[in-house]
């Protein structure tokens, strides 16, 4: 399965998946911290969404600024974007099809899908250009831990009943996995050592006293070739400071199971 295809099976699942994985009422809360007064004070502001998650599409954004989001699978837009079909770019971010310049930038969880530090540098260049000076770039992160676990612990705990769903399960396995950042780890290793708990996934999820249909959603990565990368949160404000171009604003956590590995970090062009 190719990488577009792993999001083609994923905007199927949106619906089965939540936080961490998903932004919740503290994270957007997070988000309009660090833009939300602050745009208000231009008679007229552009931002642009980094994905099509719906938890930033509603955020409370100022009456007068011109939305915009960016995501490269149809799939993901057709059934995920909440808003008008005027407000999206089928594109790249790489290849930033949006005209700058932008006051804001917003991503949640994106950095993950790009390679780590190469093609994450090149995102940082692309944001040069499009955030205007004083604009500011905020990402949610889903931060490796400076004190790693290891995949057999987090099993372990699996096991035992300590891990409450499976977003919490993909995200600490996930990091576990990884043998560094550089490297990331391939999807299908996270079913993988699910499934070597128990092959019949149905089966584990009565176990666990999930709901049948959460395991659905780690069925996309069955032979997905799709890789995420985890750098710690130090590793990724070093990345975005190291041009010069940002300077670290702000960042800030909410209180949900692993929202200390999920910080909103904010930066501002300098």
């Amino acid at each position: 399965m190719s990488k577009a295809q792993h999001w083609k099976s994923f905007a199927h699942l949106w619906d089965q998946l939540g936080a961490p994985l998903r932004p919740g009422p503290e994270d957007q809360a997070n988000y309009e911290k660090f833009f939300r007064d602050w745009l208000g004070q231009f008679p007229q502001s552009k931002a642009v969404i980094l994905g099509v998650t719906p938890e930033l599409f509603h955020l409370r954004w100022p009456a007068k600024c011109e939305l915009l989001a960016l995501d490269r699978a149809r799939e993901m837009i057709d059934e995920v974007w909440p808003g008008s079909r005027e407000q999206v770019i089928e594109g790249d971010w790489l290849e930033m099809p949006v005209r700058g310049p932008r006051q804001l930038s917003l991503c949640d969880g994106g950095l993950m899908l790009l390679e780590y530090p190469r093609v994450q540098e090149q995102l940082r260049d692309r944001l040069e250009r499009l955030i205007g000076p004083g604009g500011r770039s905020i990402f949610r992160l889903f931060a490796l831990p400076e004190m790693r676990e290891t995949h057999e612990v987090v099993l372990e705990e699996l096991v035992r009943g300590k891990i409450p769903n499976l977003n919490v399960l993909k995200l600490r396995l996930g990091m576990a996995l990884q043998a560094n950042p550089e490297e990331g780890v391939a999807v299908r290793e996270i079913l993988r050592a699910v499934e070597s708990v128990d092959s019949d996934l149905l089966r584990l999820a009565q176990r666990l006293g999930w709901k049948p249909e959460q395991m659905q959603a780690i069925e996309a990565y069955r032979n997905s070739g799709a890789v995420y990368y985890f750098p710690t949160e130090r590793q990724t404000i070093e990345l975005f400071c190291a041009s010069g171009a940002f300077d670290f604003l702000g960042r800030a956590t909410g209180h949900y199971a692993l929202a200390e590995r999920c910080p909103v970090v904010a930066f501002k062009r300098s």
